[in-house]
């Protein structure tokens, strides 16, 4: 198979608005045959803009639904309730916390994210994350559920604080390297 290059650019302008309902909450890049891809050497850039504590999290989630099985490799980055990075645990429905620290991203800047993960031994395994280069192992691995279909998302999805307070996050450069 020869690989498919799927960019995302300047995708623009998520907002989560007071009543919780976000405009553009959700990004999905899918390609001819259900293949998307990330270069490795061209990580997802967001922009993040934010009044002080306004997100609870930002979640970035790969979905896919291979031969009956669906595995969600779910991460987010938990900075208002754990301060840390999670993965989700699919068959448990459940997040679960990595002990990897995660920050407020600074407002009006930059971020670069790197996300990488694998289907090993029937299981959605999560190797690591890189966050303004630096990495992080995670290295855990869990069970998925049945699925029907054949297909692979990606999502980028704002998690707004009790108020729901607006904020907003750019993204550009998306990208998955499936193989």
């Amino acid at each position: 198979l020869q690989p498919l290059t799927v960019t995302l650019a300047a995708i623009g302008n998520c907002h989560l608005g007071p009543n919780g309902v976000a405009d553009g909450e959700s990004i999905h890049a899918l390609g001819p045959d259900g293949l998307v891809e990330q270069d490795a050497q061209t990580p997802l850039r967001m922009l993040y803009r934010a009044i002080g504590g306004a997100p609870q999290a930002l979640e970035f989630d790969v979905n896919q639904t291979v031969n009956g099985v669906w595995y969600v490799f779910g991460t987010e980055c938990n900075y208002r309730q754990y301060g840390q990075w999670r993965v989700w645990d699919t068959r448990n429905a459940k997040w679960i916390t990595t002990g990897i620290p995660c920050q407020l991203p600074k407002a009006y800047t930059w971020n670069h994210v790197t996300l990488e993960f694998q289907r090993t031994n029937g299981q959605a395994k999560f190797i690591s994350v890189t966050f303004n280069g630096v990495k992080h192992y995670i290295n855990r691995a869990y069970y998925p559920k049945s699925g029907s279909g054949s297909q692979i998302s990606v999502a980028v999805q704002l998690d707004g604080n009790y108020l729901q307070t607006d904020f907003s996050l750019y993204v550009d450069k998306l990208t998955l390297t499936y193989w």
